[in-house]
């Protein structure tokens, strides 16, 4: 989903029912919903679906997009592997 050290968006993951929501399932056994706030985020993720010809993987968090700063800080809180080489990409 992310390259937690890069600041990099890696895969789109699931909005369903054309909504803002993704839930995510965690190794610890817990369920969480996430309502994405990023507008331009939430398009690139639809555009996986619906355009999968000019869909491309890799996405840079857009600079000055609060929400998608927000977005971005909230998955990289909950990444398993706290333990890379180099800091955490946080906005």
């Amino acid at each position: 989903m992310l390259a937690p050290v890069g600041g990099v968006w890696i895969d789109a993951f699931g909005i369903y029912h054309r909504g803002r929501s993704t839930f995510f399932g965690f190794a610890d056994g817990h369920a969480g919903k996430r309502s994405w706030k990023s507008q331009e985020l939430v398009d690139w993720c639809f555009t996986a679906i619906d355009y999968p010809g000019s869909f491309s993987f890799n996405r840079s968090v857009s600079t000055g997009n609060v929400e998608e700063a927000d977005d971005w800080n909230w998955a990289v809180k909950g990444y398993a592997y706290k333990s890379l080489n180099g800091p955490l990409f946080r906005f």
